[in-house]
């Protein structure tokens, strides 16, 4: 019994290791796996051609997993590269614009980078002799991009200056704004912006008779938000001239509302139409 005993501890002790030397062979067999998946995914996902003589290829990315990737080549060269481990990347027919978009005689190309968790950023490239980015926008949601009259390009944005100003993020206006490519810079093009004023705001402003908190007139400052952005500040002042808010609050209010507008990156100039509205005596009059 004693000599069979000591026949299978040896075996046992021969089997834990060869266990042990097969362990570390899995990990390295699964690590290469992750590797080759890594290195010998297909890269290439969509194809456009931003300007004669240049290609951009967008696909997965060979250095990160879940991760996208954007390669601009003109002729044989290698000329721009871009990783991005956001959600995805917006080229050629999923919404980038190309050609010369401001009027400098070089061609641009639009990258729309999306992160997720409210960031979005559009990447604007000068293909030149050196391809630089000629300009970053940040945004909550992804541009709507088009053309004016002269071929500049407008990127239409939602302002999340006023998000979470008093109010949560759910209740807080986000307008949309209109923007021009300038050189290097984007400028606030109004003109695009303007819209008739709503058919009811005889009835929403009449709605508003009936607020006399400042505190919860997240009504208030959506329908002023919504009038200024869409070129009707005479409306956004009558609407807070409607309201049962005492003269003073009414000021206060307005200064508030206007220190908040100016922080905007892009709309702050649409504060000066609010200037000859802003004492106490014109927001009392009925």
């Amino acid at each position: 019994m004693k000599a069979r005993s000591w026949l299978i501890f040896p075996l046992l002790l021969g089997s834990i290791a060869v266990a042990a030397r097969c362990l570390p062979t899995e990990e390295a067999e699964k690590g290469a796996e992750w590797e080759k998946d890594r290195v010998d995914r297909p890269p290439v996902k969509a194809s456009f051609v931003p300007a004669p003589g240049f290609l951009v290829i967008s696909g997965h990315s060979r250095q990160w997993k879940d991760a996208n990737c954007l390669d601009i080549y003109r002729g044989q060269e290698h000329y721009y590269h871009l990783e991005s481990r956001g959600l995805r990347l917006h080229v050629g027919e999923a919404g980038a614009q190309s050609g010369d978009l401001n009027g400098d005689g070089v061609p641009e190309f639009v990258v729309v980078e999306e992160l997720g968790e409210w960031q979005s950023v559009t990447h604007i490239l000068s293909l030149g002799q050196s391809c630089r980015e000629l300009v970053r926008l940040k945004s909550v949601f992804g541009p709507r991009f088009s053309r004016d009259q002269n071929g500049r390009l407008l990127a239409s944005v939602n302002d999340s200056t006023f998000s979470c100003w008093r109010y949560s993020h759910a209740m807080s206006p986000h307008p949309e704004v209109v923007l021009r490519l300038n050189g290097a810079i984007f400028e606030l093009a109004s003109e695009f912006m303007l819209k008739t004023p709503p058919h009811d705001i005889e009835q929403r402003l009449a709605e508003l008779q009936s607020l006399d908190e400042p505190g919860s007139c997240a009504r208030l400052t959506a329908l002023m938000v919504n009038l200024l952005y869409t070129g009707h500040p005479d409306l956004c002042l009558e609407a807070i001239r409607r309201t049962r808010l005492s003269p003073r609050e009414k000021s206060d209010f307005l200064c508030d509302f206007r220190a908040e507008l100016r922080k905007s990156p892009w709309a702050a100039s649409l504060d000066q139409g609010l200037t000859k509205f802003s004492n106490e005596a014109t927001l009392s009059k009925s």
